[in-house]
C-alpha cells in the first residue's frame, strides 16, 4: 500500500496553465500510471484560457486518491509542461507530513514547508 497524497493547496493566487494538445498527450502517455484524480483526465479541474486560445487554466491540481504517492514524479513531469507561476502544498495521507513545489513556467523547484501562526481577525 502506498503512502497517498490527500491535498494539493494552491499557496498563491497564480494558476498553471497547460496546453491542449499537451494535456491530452500526457493522458494517453500517463494512462497507466497516474492516480484515480488528475487534473489531465478531469475536466472540472480546468477551465479554458480566455487570453491564450488553445490552453486550459488549471483551476484545481488533482493529483489524489489510490497511486498518487507512487506518481508525484510523472506529477512533476506534468508541472514542467506548463506556462505560469504557483506555489502548492501537497498534504500527504493522514495530514503528518507536507511537502511543496514552486512551478514557474515549467521549472519545477522542490520546496520545504513551514508554518507560523498568524494573529486572528479577533480574539478572545
Amino acid at each position: 500500500m502506498s503512502y497517498n497524497i490527500d491535498n494539493i493547496e494552491h499557496l498563491t493566487t497564480g494558476r498553471l496553465l497547460i496546453a491542449a494538445g499537451v494535456r491530452s498527450a500526457l493522458a494517453v502517455k500517463h494512462a497507466d500510471d497516474t492516480p484515480e484524480d488528475t487534473f489531465l483526465t478531469d475536466d472540472s479541474a480546468v477551465r479554458e484560457s480566455r487570453d491564450l486560445p488553445g490552453y486550459f487554466v488549471i483551476e484545481r491540481i488533482g493529483w489524489y486518491g489510490e497511486g498518487s504517492g507512487r506518481s508525484d514524479g510523472v506529477l512533476v513531469e506534468v508541472l514542467s509542461e506548463t506556462l505560469g507561476a504557483a506555489d502548492l502544498m501537497l498534504t500527504w495521507e493522514g495530514g503528518d507530513h507536507h511537502s511543496g513545489y514552486r512551478v514557474i513556467n515549467g521549472k519545477v523547484t522542490e520546496m520545504g514547508v513551514g508554518f507560523t501562526l498568524i494573529e486572528k481577525k479577533r480574539s478572545s
